[in-house]
């Protein structure tokens, strides 16, 4: 009976080590598939903010027979002085990653950009740095390189 040992329940270091090892694989993938999924989700700020601003456009437009070429915090219609023409809203996406602006605008024509907030996380967003669409709703995007990018709309 000297010779014979007990064994206590419990784990062993090897097993421990083993379950930490798959723990760390599982998040080392996982991790930046979830990362791409919350920027995929954040891009819908954009278009919803892309959209919104393109509806007022044509709400405008039928009022005042052009685009308007800022957004501000008050209701500008100048026939006169078609430069001064500002939609209500503000620049800023509901959820405050993206900011929107209003270029080429005419009587006939604008294109609204989104672009991701430097300090927002979508400012990292590598395929959908920036979302576009214009008064024919063609829609185009820029990826953190400037270059065309297909996977944002």
């Amino acid at each position: 009976m000297y010779g014979a040992t007990k064994r206590m329940p419990g784990f062993t270091l090897i097993e421990l080590l083993v379950v930490v090892t798959v723990i760390g694989i599982l998040a080392v993938v996982a991790y930046p598939t979830y990362q791409d999924q919350v920027r995929k989700g954040r891009r819908a700020d954009a278009r919803t903010a892309l959209l919104n601003v393109a509806l007022a456009q044509e709400k405008f437009r039928a009022t005042c027979n052009e685009y308007a070429r800022l957004i501000g915090n008050a209701r500008v219609c100048d026939n006169a002085t078609p430069a001064n023409n500002r939609l209500i809203g503000t620049a800023t996406s509901l959820d405050g990653h993206y900011t929107v602006t209003i270029a080429n605008a005419s009587a006939t024509t604008y294109t609204l950009t989104a672009t991701a907030i430097s300090t927002s996380p979508q400012w990292d967003d590598p395929y959908c740095r920036s979302l576009s669409i214009d008064q024919d709703k063609v829609k185009t995007a820029k990826d953190s390189s400037s270059a065309n990018s297909t996977v944002c709309w």
